[in-house]
């Protein structure tokens, strides 16, 4: 079936058409592009207003208008209204339409909504749920979590206590100390710091670590610490006379005239004797624990360079041992002595893994770039990132030699990218070619093909190659094809061209670069240009500067 001409079918997506391939109203949802002169759909994020595509909402992935939001962005939902609405409004970190994926601090979800910790247990601060039930994670200070409650820390100080273990963190006396976690009275201590008594009360004596109270010297079984008496079982001994301990209990060494256990008179000793030093009796320790080493008492490991771990222990009558059996990261064991490795930003045991600027990891240790990858000339991040003249970085981090004779810099697919200088490059950078090869180019670009920067003489730039200004007539330098600047002798340049000497009046020889006379001709003189001599004196037929030579 034939239909008349003046018949045609409408675009695609076109309600009323003007021609076959023009449209004056599309289809709802769709807008006119005078581009393709066709209805298209609005992108994702954008919706048709009044014939053309307008943003959504910010808050809003997708939207009929814009009050009519169809889905939003993370963190936002779609209420009732079609708009979004940021989660925080329902104490969510995420949602959808429906309900609550993740909970704000403070909150766990209950069936998709949620709820506050406090629920749980009053004292409650941070929480969490499971497919069973909601659990307390964190309390109020001064409380701790035990079977899903908040207790009060029992007997603690100020700080409160652990909240998953109840283990106090200080005490409420300054006489108690921290033992295991718990509170303890010490005996007559009166002042306690660092977990350890300072100052004793009246009528006690500090010896270690521990107060003991004194006695009278008339007192059975006493021993003299300084100036105070004190019992023979508080000075731990088995036998003694009133100036001191002969033999300690054991366990127990001698400390001036008393006797205590290791660790009262060194910290972290387990055991320890006594050596003569400078024909003086000294208790020293023998074996300390573990990640310190003894030297008199014991000192950690760390304080040796780069150590970690190390001998704790004396052998063969040593009063002193420095040996690590353990460096730190990017440290090397080297007879007990830990060395750094040199130039060495990251490691893992003694292999390097992140070397400085311009050294590479080569076996563990850093060496040169140039030295791990040949023709390397800088680094960083373990990667070499340029190398040496005439090289490239090619697709395996290596230097690899141009195949561009004259490259200086050489592109990952071997091609030049910049030539040396006085070169330039061909149209596909396939070769650096010299200035010369160029007619009348002086000096030329090493990075962009086939241009010319400075001409010769008697040449001029023209479509960034060099002409020979010879095009012009009796021209020696010219700026363009059209201007000369500089002509033979006996010419000069006027208006880009060049024009005899002889065509300025009375003018014999002329400057070659300006229409400026410099002799004239038999009968004139100069004076900025020639005149005749016979305007000036009558019946003067040779004259200069308007002096008469003859008549």
């Amino acid at each position: 079936m034939s239909y008349p001409e003046w018949i045609f079918r409408a675009p695609e997506n076109c309600d009323v058409c003007n021609s076959k391939e023009s449209c004056s109203v599309c289809s709802t949802n769709y807008t006119y592009n005078e581009t393709s002169h066709s209805c298209v759909i609005c992108s994702s994020g954008s919706y048709v207003h009044q014939e053309y595509c307008r943003p959504c909402p910010s808050e809003c992935t997708t939207c009929d208008s814009a009050t009519q939001c169809t889905s939003c962005v993370d963190g936002y939902f779609v209420n009732t209204e079609n708009n979004c609405v940021s989660c925080l409004t329902r104490n969510c970190m995420s949602c959808d339409s429906s309900m609550c994926t993740s909970c704000i601090n403070g909150y766990y979800i209950n069936n998709g909504v949620c709820e506050e910790c406090s629920t749980i247990d009053e004292k409650c601060t941070t929480c969490s749920s499971t497919d069973i039930s909601p659990h307390c994670d964190s309390c109020e200070n001064e409380y701790w979590v035990d079977d899903n409650k908040c207790v009060t820390c029992e007997g603690c100080g100020s700080l409160g206590c652990e909240y998953m273990s109840g283990l106090c963190y200080n005490c409420p006396n300054q006489s108690q100390v921290l033992v295991s976690g718990k509170c303890v009275t010490v005996e007559g201590c009166k002042v306690v710091e660092n977990n350890e008594c300072v100052v004793c009360d009246d009528l006690y004596i500090k010896i270690g670590r521990r107060c003991i109270k004194t006695q009278t010297e008339t007192t059975k079984n006493v021993i003299k610490y300084r100036d105070c008496y004190v019992s023979s079982i508080d000075a731990n001994c088995t036998t003694f006379t009133t100036e001191g301990c002969d033999i300690c209990e054991e366990g127990y060494y001698h400390y001036e005239s008393v006797c205590l256990r290791c660790e009262e008179i060194y910290d972290n000793c387990e055991k320890c004797g006594v050596v003569t030093l400078n024909n003086f009796n000294q208790t020293i320790c023998y074996i300390c624990k573990p990640s310190h080493y003894p030297e008199i008492s014991c000192h950690e490991c760390t304080l040796l360079y780069g150590c970690s771990e190390c001998i704790n222990y004396l052998t063969n009558n040593e009063t002193s041992t420095k040996e690590c059996t353990k460096c730190m990261d990017m440290f090397i064991n080297n007879a007990g002595q830990c060395a750094k490795i040199a130039k060495c930003l990251q490691g893992v045991g003694e292999r390097c893994t992140l070397c400085e600027k311009n050294y590479l990891v080569s076996e563990g240790r850093c060496k040169q770039c140039g030295d791990v990858v040949i023709g390397c000339k800088t680094s960083t991040k373990n990667e070499c990132t340029s190398c040496v003249e005439g090289h490239y970085i090619d697709s395996n981090k290596q230097c690899s030699k141009c195949s561009v004779n004259n490259c200086f810099v050489c592109a990952q697919d071997g091609s030049c990218d910049t030539c040396v200088t006085n070169t330039t490059k061909n149209t596909d950078s396939s070769k650096c070619l010299s200035c010369s090869t160029f007619k009348g180019c002086k000096f030329c670009d090493n990075t962009i093909p086939n241009k010319c920067l400075l001409c010769a003489q008697n040449y001029f730039t023209k479509n960034e190659l060099c002409e020979s200004c010879s095009t012009l007539n009796k021209c020696l330098s010219c700026s363009n094809e059209l201007t000369c600047l500089h002509c033979v002798d006996g010419y000069y340049p006027d208006e880009g061209k060049c024009k005899s000497c002889l065509t300025i009046n009375g003018c014999k020889t002329c400057s070659s670069t300006s229409k400026k006379c410099h002799t004239c001709k038999d009968g004139y003189y100069l004076d900025n240009e020639c005149k005749l001599c016979g305007e000036v004196f009558s019946n003067s037929a040779t004259c200069t500067m308007k002096k008469v030579f003859s008549c």
